[in-house]
């Protein structure tokens, strides 16, 4: 059975972007991923929220890493949630969450924004 690509929506906000994923995140999803947090960037602070069904595998992580590096580097804060501990776990593992820090729900990850 074929993974469901990913759907990427964006929200903006005067406070924020919410970029919201939901279903499979691999290297190709970067021709979706890439727009969206453009349009995202027009907001200087920026959440990245995957649904409880997504899945991301290393190439989807590497892509997201990249993605958001740069959009830090340029001075945007940036944030990513997702509802699944074991991905946040992943996450840690990874070294995503020590260049970008990783919450539970979009809450948690926009609270004080």
């Amino acid at each position: 059975m074929a993974l469901a690509a990913a759907r990427i929506d964006v929200s903006l906000s005067d406070r924020f972007a919410l970029v919201r994923v939901d279903g499979y995140v691999s290297g190709p999803t970067e021709a979706e991923l890439a727009p969206a947090l453009d349009r995202a960037a027009s907001c200087p602070r920026i959440a990245v929220v995957f649904s409880e069904a997504s899945l991301i595998n290393s190439a989807g992580t590497a892509v997201l890493l990249d993605l958001l590096l740069r959009l830090r580097e340029s001075g945007h804060e940036v944030r990513v949630a997702h509802p699944a501990a074991h991905f946040r776990r992943a996450f840690r593992i990874t070294g995503l969450a020590l260049e970008v820090p990783v919450f539970e729900s979009v809450e948690a990850a926009t609270a004080d924004w």
